[in-house]
């Protein structure tokens, strides 16, 4: 029989091992900080570090020395028109666009046009520079509206690299510029994008390569941890045995969570994003697949007065429905106004009112067979993708100094920067879930109202839907640098978007058109969520880590 003592000299054990692993841990970050501040480094060598740190997925352990740098590169030089190797140079050139317009600095697209000949087309010698057209187009596809060289930087950059992938190259690069095809880094789900890129990685830096080995390890068992406590509370709800027609998502729910917000310091967020990504989910099934029009009503009355005297009417599985909804969202206003000193269930009570509101009118025009016009379905559409409720819910989730500002910004539901996601989830969704939705009995979705009113066919319906997502992406990039919010505040919005484009582009929007991208998505979540990095990662560089210094 084991002793009590010998259960406590392995929690000790267990103890002085995280102790070594995190001393290990904050070593390495220090020499990547050392490397970023500096100035030891080419500025080529320097870009391409930051790139790698964010490929890698430990951009939100350097931000503030990453932009700083890239800050400082911009300052240096005084004139992109002046005689600077890097604004020669396709790769250099792109790579700090692309950087730049990711930190959110400003920088114009302007410095392109050298690229161009006298006829202001790109020019045709750049097509033998692989590197340099894939860093270009990476870099088009963070432009504003009326940025119309990156349009065509984009183009210039598809035709050649498609043709590129038809000639013989070696098996990596050909790799890589599939998955730039397919979708492109800034579209993609930071964590899985990170995963992808530590086991492609063929860098010279082993010491950043190993730190990113092991953060990902232990941001995974984060995530696992995370998934416990919500598979406990979502058997404690009840919800899935109650409402048996209702679909049970709760892995994919997570998910969208950690595309919206991966960083560890968020796990609260994501705990309580999951709660009302699966709220939602069994919501639309009710007023979906299963209510009547009748109990509908009664249901969308109820949420709007937020009362538990209200429910009187409903049939049983919509009380119970309502009471975790009810439950689950005081608790989270509950818990701001305890961190905050910030009343925020208005807010939070009105989204979901706006959601039920939005979800009761779809119900109808399927109830009536109506399928409303391209323009009227996305003017609608925005507000019953959910992201407004996300959005809110993540802004007051995840912030660290909830304002009275902040609150009013909220209350302006309409803004840009909450509509030009939403708008851009609503589409996302509709094209990765069309067949679905159609074995459910959807006849309001953008690729049918769009059909319906112009007679068009399906690959037009889908190219047209694709087109509004991009140009609705153009002027979500201006509203981001342009709106006064806080990084935290902007965070959960470009996750929100990078979830929506992960699941979906890859087989509606991406080059790839074989891809079922749900299926992918889930498939790969499942891998990330589950299957530890390591083997031949810790057996290369466990051994030697040391400080590592360019030469």
């Amino acid at each position: 029989m084991e002793s009590l003592g010998t259960h406590q000299n392995d929690h000790v054990e267990i103890d002085k091992k995280a102790e070594g692993e995190n001393h290990k841990l904050k070593e390495m970050e220090n020499e990547i900080r050392w490397l970023l501040e500096n100035e030891c480094l080419e500025e080529s060598e320097l870009l391409e570090l930051i790139d790698d740190v964010h490929r890698l997925g430990l951009g939100y352990k350097f931000r503030k020395h990453t932009e700083k740098a890239i800050r400082s590169l911009l300052i240096s030089i005084p004139s992109w028109q002046a005689n600077h190797k890097i604004i020669h140079d396709l790769h250099d050139c792109a790579l700090c666009f692309r950087l730049a317009r990711q930190l959110g600095l400003s920088i114009s697209a302007d410095i392109f046009e050298r690229f161009k000949d006298s006829n202001g087309d790109f020019k045709e010698t750049l097509a033998t520079d692989i590197r340099g057209m894939l860093s270009l187009h990476e870099a088009s596809y963070l432009g504003f509206d009326g940025e119309s060289i990156l349009e065509e930087a984009r183009e210039f950059t598809g035709f050649h690299l498609d043709n590129i992938m038809l000639m013989s190259m070696d098996t990596k690069s050909a790799i890589r510029v599939s998955h730039a095809l397919e979708l492109p880094f800034h579209y993609r789900m930071q964590r899985l994008e990170a995963r992808w890129n530590i086991e492609m990685y063929d860098g010279k830096n082993e010491l950043l390569h190993h730190l990113a080995i092991m953060d990902f390890n232990m941001v995974q068992s984060v995530h696992q941890h995370e998934l416990q406590q919500l598979s406990r509370w979502w058997r404690e709800v009840g919800l899935a045995n109650k409402l048996s027609f209702a679909r049970d998502r709760l892995m994919e729910s997570f998910m969208w969570t950690v595309g919206m917000v991966p960083q560890p310091q968020f796990g609260k967020c994501r705990v309580g994003l999951t709660k009302v990504v699966n709220l939602i989910t069994v919501l639309d099934d009710i007023y979906d697949v299963y209510a009547s029009p009748q109990d509908l009503q009664h249901l969308t009355h109820a949420v709007h007065r937020w009362d538990v005297n209200s429910v009187d009417h409903l049939p049983d599985y919509m009380k119970i429905f309502f009471l975790a909804l009810y439950n689950t969202v005081n608790e989270l206003a509950y818990d701001t106004l305890k961190e905050h000193d910030q009343v925020v269930i208005s807010q939070l009570r009105q989204v979901w009112a706006d959601l039920c509101d939005a979800f009761l009118k779809e119900a109808k025009w399927r109830h009536n067979n109506h399928i409303p016009k391209f323009d009227e379905y996305l003017n609608h559409g925005w507000v019953s993708s959910s992201g407004a409720v996300l959005l809110t819910h993540a802004y007051f989730l995840v912030t660290q100094n909830v304002t009275d500002e902040a609150i009013k910004h909220f209350s302006a539901y309409g803004n840009n920067l909450m509509r030009s996601p939403c708008t851009i989830f609503r589409l996302a969704n509709d094209l990765s879930s069309s067949q679905e939705d159609g074995e459910r009995g959807e006849v309001a979705k953008a690729v049918s109202c769009y059909m319906n009113e112009t007679g068009s066919l399906v690959a037009d319906a889908h190219g047209t839907a694709r087109g509004f997502s991009i140009c609705w992406t153009k002027g979500m990039g201006v509203n981001l640098i342009a709106e006064v919010v806080s990084l935290d505040g902007v965070r959960p919005t470009m996750g929100c978007w990078r979830a929506s484009g992960q699941c979906a582009w890859g087989s509606s929007g991406g080059r790839n058109k074989n891809m079922d991208s749900r299926d992918n998505f889930n498939g790969d979540f499942s891998q990330f969520i589950f299957r530890v990095l390591g083997g031949k990662f810790f057996n290369k560089h466990s051994k030697n880590h040391a400080q590592w210094r360019p030469k």
